[in-house]
């Protein structure tokens, strides 16, 4: 007797139509058929525990969209905790006043890019706005690999892929003291990637 497992969730017809294909071999020749292993969708992801709504599809959306980007579900994950101050949230606005909103802190030109605007966004549920985090970072793929690069994708692409030590321009480090975190009145990488959270990978 030949056994075959199939893990997964498949509906009873698509069961009925591996069975009518199973039963068309037979004993001299059987049909072997592939064995089918579906991966579940990881949903421990890093601060997953902050998701309010919409989780389990927000979830399911980050690592599929991750997935597409060749990134780590997880650098994903701590680029929109960074950008929202933990929140998630797809409304909330940038404090300095630039006008920035949403999970990634998208500003009112990248809206436009992406044929959107902030006060659209802002008005979206979570998972609508991951899809405009998704189409801004796909401009990117490739070259994010590791999260300092995928965090840096979001806040000044040009150093994505330079090394550590690489200093952001002097207007980048005036509008961002708190980055300076050696007080060296220079932003390197290496400084942006420890504030955004690049201690945890």
């Amino acid at each position: 007797m030949m056994i075959r497992e199939i893990v997964a969730s498949i509906s009873d017809s698509a069961k009925k139509l591996l069975d009518k294909i199973f039963l068309k071999g037979n004993k001299a020749n059987p049909i072997i058929l592939p064995e089918i292993i579906v991966t579940p969708t990881p949903m421990n992801l890093l601060h997953s525990e902050k998701i309010k709504d919409n989780k389990e599809m927000f979830i399911q959306k980050v690592n599929e969209y991750s997935l597409q980007l060749d990134i780590k579900p997880d650098w994903l994950m701590q680029v929109m905790n960074k950008e929202t101050g933990g929140t998630f949230s797809p409304s909330i606005k940038n404090m300095a006043g630039s006008g920035a909103v949403g999970l990634i802190q998208f500003m009112p030109s990248t809206a436009e890019e992406l044929g959107t605007s902030t006060s659209a966004l802002a008005a979206m549920s979570n998972v609508q706005q991951l899809y405009y985090v998704y189409k801004y970072l796909k401009r990117y793929k490739g070259k994010m690999k590791s999260f300092g690069d995928t965090y840096l994708a979001v806040f000044y692409p040009a150093a994505i892929g330079k090394p550590d030590d690489y200093e952001l321009p002097a207007y980048i480090t005036k509008q961002n003291k708190a980055l300076d975190l050696n007080k060296n009145g220079r932003i390197s990488k290496a400084e942006i990637v420890k504030w955004a959270g690049g201690g945890y990978f």
